[in-house]
This record gives structure tokens, C-alpha cells and sequence, in this order.
């Protein structure tokens, strides 16, 4: 119910600034690292790196507020201990994810950042001391959260941006215990390579 509720919220938000705001500010291409983790309350999951990549669009709602949806291929996963043999498991997941993030510039260029996200699941795989082996069948295949983060956003076209994602749903198929959700935490780096009305809407950028 929450994974429908969320794609609804998302879906309105990207299709309504279409026809409201008559002016884009940029569409750019943004990358970078992650730390992911998988939250649960009874089992205990290690963090490990990854990282995110693709297209984001910055859609003008006045002087200090933008709506920027985003389409990224993320790999991310954790680490744990499996509880029947103590055997070290690694979980890798690939997602297409959607965020869409209201941005509120609270000065030039340094902006507060809300919103949602919804992911599907691409590719999965399991890895321990004795192999490897394809996991899709154990993980959920949408997964849908909340993004809450921080960015600079410069005169030049570049992008900064620190941002945070609880998911809401669990990730597990057929899971009644543990429950575990996706937790990550990015940094990434962005360029505005085309750049639609007015470069400033109002405001100057530092």
C-alpha cells in the first residue's frame, strides 16, 4: 500500500509542473558514491560501497524552489552474517530508481531537499565463501522511500548534493521476521548540459 501511495505522489508530482511551470531550468547528467545498509531490528547488516548514475531534470517553481526528478541506475547491497551457520553472506542489488525532490533554496546556491522515491529491482546476487548465485527471486521487485538531503547548486552548471533515502518497504520476498529496508546515504556530482528559459529564475547563483 505505502509503494502505491508513493508512485501516485511521484507521478503527479512530475506530470503537473509540466504543464504549471512554464520554464526548465536544466536537464544534467549526475553521478557518484553511496554507502548502503540494510536496516532491520532483528538482524544485524554491514554496510558496503556503491555507486549512482543518470539523468536529472531541474524544474522551475520560483525564486526559491525547484522540483528536480531524477532517473539513476544505482548498485548498492549490505553484508550479514547468516544466523543458521554463521555464514558471511553479501547481497548486491541493481535498481532504476525515481526520485522526485522539491528543493527550497535558502540562499543563492545552498538548498534543503524532500521528497520520495520509487526503485525497481534490475539485477541481484548473492555472494559467500563457497560462490555466487543470481538473487532476484529473493528480493522484492519495487521498492519505494523517502529522500530528505542537502546541495549546492552553482552559477556554473554544477550540482552538488548530499542526500539520505529510508525505504519504507520491506525487501524481502516471503519474509514474516527480520523485515529489512533499504538505507542509503550519497553524495553526487552533477553538470546542467542544457540549460531551457531563464539560467537564473530570480535568483543569483553564487
Amino acid at each position: 500500500m505505502a509503494a502505491r501511495v508513493i508512485l501516485l505522489t511521484l507521478l503527479i508530482s512530475i506530470t503537473l509542473p509540466l504543464y504549471t511551470m512554464a520554464q526548465r531550468s536544466g536537464l544534467g547528467l549526475k553521478g557518484g558514491i553511496l554507502g548502503s545498509l540494510t536496516r532491520s531490528a532483528l538482524l544485524r547488516y554491514d554496510p558496503v560501497l556503491g555507486g549512482t548514475a543518470g539523468l536529472y531534470l531541474a524544474l522551475h517553481g520560483g525564486p526559491r524552489f525547484e522540483l528536480q526528478p531524477e532517473l539513476l541506475v544505482t548498485l548498492q547491497g549490505s553484508s550479514h552474517k547468516a544466523p543458521e551457520n554463521d555464514l558471511r553472506r553479501m547481497d548486491r542489488q541493481v535498481y532504476l530508481q525515481l526520485p522526485v525532490s522539491a528543493k527550497l533554496f535558502v540562499s543563492n546556491a545552498f538548498n534543503l531537499h524532500l521528497g520520495g522515491q520509487m526503485g525497481w529491482l534490475l539485477l541481484a546476487r548473492t555472494s559467500t565463501t563457497e560462490g555466487s548465485r543470481d538473487s532476484r527471486s529473493d528480493f522484492v521487485p519495487l521498492d519505494a522511500g523517502i529522500v530528505v538531503g542537502m546541495g549546492l547548486d552553482l552559477r556554473t552548471g554544477t550540482d552538488l548534493t548530499l542526500r539520505y533515502y529510508s525505504g519504507l518497504t520491506p525487501i524481502l520476498v516471503g519474509d514474516s521476521t527480520v523485515f529489512p529496508h533499504n538505507n542509503t546515504l550519497q553524495f553526487t556530482a552533477g553538470y546542467r548540459f542544457l540549460r531551457m528559459g531563464a539560467a537564473d529564475h530570480g535568483r543569483r547563483r553564487s
